[in-house]
């Protein structure tokens, strides 16, 4: 082989990998996690929206189920002044489910339940995430809490 075809494969090598890890650093991508901007909008259109859960002795309790790749239910739908607990289930593999906004993070592994409680002290819509890599599809792991006025 002449070494003009050695360096011309070479390239077309450097070419792919390089497009190979192009691709995969796609899903890393920073997504903020909470969205500003206009909150009341965004809280009126899913105002309509049924609250998630039962309540539970004062609590809102959210049984969510964690999958490759999201969560049911997607919104998450409480009140503001609320106490949430959210227990959260995988199906299949490990996951977590984090709001970095209002500092929860639950972890779970499959058939097993992870549990996190909070007081809702905002209205608004959170981001959340699945915060334990599980697989390909994990950077497109993505829900949202929706937190309504009284």
């Amino acid at each position: 082989m002449s070494k003009r075809l050695v360096i011309v494969i070479a390239g077309i090598a450097l070419i792919a990998l390089v497009a190979v890890y192009s691709a995969s650093q796609a899903d890393r991508v920073h997504k903020p996690d909470h969205q500003h901007g206009d909150h009341e909008t965004q809280v009126a259109t899913s105002a309509t929206s049924e609250l998630s859960g039962q309540l539970q002795d004062g609590v809102r309790v959210v049984k969510v189920r964690a999958f490759k790749y999201g969560f049911d239910p997607d919104p998450i739908v409480v009140k503001v002044g609320e106490k949430v607990r959210l227990e959260v289930t995988s199906s299949d593999v490990r996951h977590g489910l984090g709001i970095s906004d209002i500092d929860v993070n639950v972890l779970t592994l499959k058939g097993k339940t992870g549990v996190a409680e909070f007081i809702a002290e905002e209205a608004g819509e959170f981001h959340v995430h699945c915060s334990v890599y599980c697989g390909a599809g994990h950077g497109k792991m993505h829900g949202l809490l929706v937190v309504l006025e009284r």
